[in-house]
């Protein structure tokens, strides 16, 4: 999965979010370098990356 997304790039980024929640602490070695993929992600192509405790039950206001 990690070859996947390394190859990608978002067009718009200002149009995208990536929300980290319900994992924390994370369950698994696995759950955690998900994660870690999304923040990396996000950060090469500008996308802001919301972690656990930035918003209530889904509620970020953008």
């Amino acid at each position: 999965m990690e070859n996947e997304l390394a190859t990608r790039t978002v067009h718009d980024p200002g149009k995208v979010i990536a929300i980290c929640d319900r994992a924390s602490p994370f369950p698994s070695e696995k759950v955690s370098n998900v994660r870690i993929m999304m923040q990396k992600f996000a950060l090469e192509n500008g996308i802001l990356c919301y972690e656990n405790g930035d918003g209530a039950c889904y509620q970020i206001m953008l």
